[in-house]
């Protein structure tokens, strides 16, 4: 095999590694996704507790109440 065929081995190997780590690790789940979602699956997945599930709701609620205010 010359060089161009290695780097391209490597480059799809790097891709599929880094696709595998991310759905293994469920951060494909967060592109794109409203934060209230976010926040509510990482609730969900024991991530945080409820005291900061409801404080950092309480956060976007109010930041999303001045957008509509401006």
């Amino acid at each position: 095999m010359d060089g161009a065929a290695w780097v391209w081995i490597v480059l799809i190997l790097t891709t599929g590694l880094v696709l595998v780590v991310m759905f293994a690790t469920g951060r494909h789940r967060a592109v794109g996704a409203p934060p209230e979602q976010v926040l509510k699956a990482r609730f969900a997945n024991g991530e945080i507790g409820e005291e900061e599930y409801v404080r950092r709701l309480a956060v976007l609620q109010h930041d999303r109440l001045l957008e509509i205010e401006d």
